[in-house]
């Protein structure tokens, strides 16, 4: 009787004889090694998690370019032209990197927001007379409402609008009503008939840029908004 431990020999010289001869017709191993396996399952994923976690410290990079660029320049009307360019290019990075694909209609646009910076010198940047006010705008997209407001002491301006959506990234805003208040008191109203258009760049939990101008121009300018 031949052993179980001598039987497994000419076994194992056949099994080896095989691979080769099995390789040479078909040009494949007849079977994959686990580690290799598992090597092809990982490695894409440990890639594709070191991207998105370079573009998010990216993100998080350019948005504390604009926090502190626009530090103490009153919503931007102050700032520098050293200031203005280290915003623009921080703001082109976030357009690219933008999270968000129905940046129109999408419900993270819903909530208070207010203005950090701004290329306008007028009164949506704040601007009452000589004096610089605080921005801040609501928007309900489920509603399809949006005021904004300056508020400047007791005095407030409240500029009410709806919109309609243009294309993938473009709101046509119509301007329906401005108001002053003082102490919460309404001081005067009056009905508007104007509209602009806005183009959305970027949208995520905490940040806004729009680009908006008249119907007249091609020109127009940036809005970047904070989560209040």
């Amino acid at each position: 009787m031949i052993s179980t431990r001598h039987a497994r020999f000419p076994l194992c010289l056949l099994l080896a004889a095989f691979i080769p001869i099995s390789t040479a017709f078909t040009g494949k191993v007849p079977w994959r090694l686990p580690v290799a396996e598992k090597r092809d399952q990982v490695l894409p994923r440990l890639k594709a998690k070191h991207a998105d976690e370079v573009a998010v410290e990216e993100v998080r990079a350019l948005k504390q370019t604009i926090l502190e660029e626009a530090a103490g320049t009153s919503n931007g009307l102050k700032a520098t032209p050293q200031q203005r360019d280290a915003i623009s290019k921080a703001i082109n990075g976030l357009a690219a990197a933008n999270p968000t694909k129905d940046i129109t209609t999408s419900e993270l646009a819903t909530g208070t927001w207010d203005l950090i910076y701004t290329t306008t010198p007028g009164a949506s940047g704040g601007k009452l007379g000589p004096f610089i006010g605080e921005v801040q705008q609501e928007v309900d997209i489920a509603e399809g409402l949006y005021v904004n407001y300056v508020r400047l002491g007791p005095l407030t301006g409240r500029l009410e609008a709806t919109w309609d959506v243009v294309n993938k990234s473009q709101w046509k805003v119509v301007f329906k009503s401005i108001a002053f208040l003082l102490f919460g008191q309404q001081l005067v109203k009056n009905e508007l008939d104007q509209a602009g258009l806005w183009t959305l760049s970027y949208l995520d939990d905490d940040m806004r840029v729009l680009t908006a101008r008249s119907l007249e121009r091609d020109t127009g300018n940036v809005y970047v908004l904070a989560r209040a």
